[in-house]
């Protein structure tokens, strides 16, 4: 992962102690994303409109993940970690939401089809990230590209999100 790198390479962290602070935020978005579920499916239980409370969720967590893009403006450790974390925090608000979708979207029985999907296109994702990363690595010597990138596909994300998801269903919020 390119986040024990820029520890080591740009924050001039020990090897000894990416490991630690690379599961950190990782460790607070894990928490971070099942309170952020239970606070949406509560809204919707108790009324709010479902599209409109999975997009502002998804939305929001695409504005906070390019957060991310601030990891340029500081040079300390401590800001670096709170901007990673305050990131992945958002990440996990717009997983929380986009993986209710198929639950809320798909035809009755259809939910696990439409969730292989979804997770077909992350592992494609997941294949291409690292690939681009690394490219823009090596021939910038910096993080600068890969962040403005992350920030630019958060900007996508939210244009498809208000684009393709036009109304949610309610079934069964727990």
């Amino acid at each position: 992962g390119w986040l024990p790198t820029y520890l080591y390479t740009y924050m001039h962290v020990p090897i000894v102690k990416t490991g630690i602070l690379t599961s950190l935020p990782f460790f607070i978005s894990w928490i971070a994303e099942i309170v952020i579920a239970l606070w949406a499916n509560r809204l919707i239980k108790r009324g709010a409109n479902m599209t409109y409370t999975r997009k502002m969720f998804t939305i929001a967590g695409f504005v906070i993940t390019a957060s991310a893009g601030l990891l340029y403006f500081t040079d300390t450790l401590f800001w670096a970690m709170v901007i990673i974390i305050i990131s992945n925090i958002g990440t996990a608000c717009t997983a929380a939401n986009l993986w209710s979708l198929p639950a809320d979207l798909a035809p009755e029985g259809m939910g696990s089809s439409l969730s292989g999907i979804m997770n077909t296109f992350g592992f494609i994702a997941s294949i291409i990230g690292p690939l681009i990363t690394g490219y823009l690595l090596a021939i910038t010597h910096s993080f600068v590209g890969p962040m403005l990138l992350m920030a630019f596909l958060m900007v996508v994300g939210i244009v498809a999100v208000l684009l393709c998801v036009k109304k949610v269903e309610e079934r069964i919020v727990v």
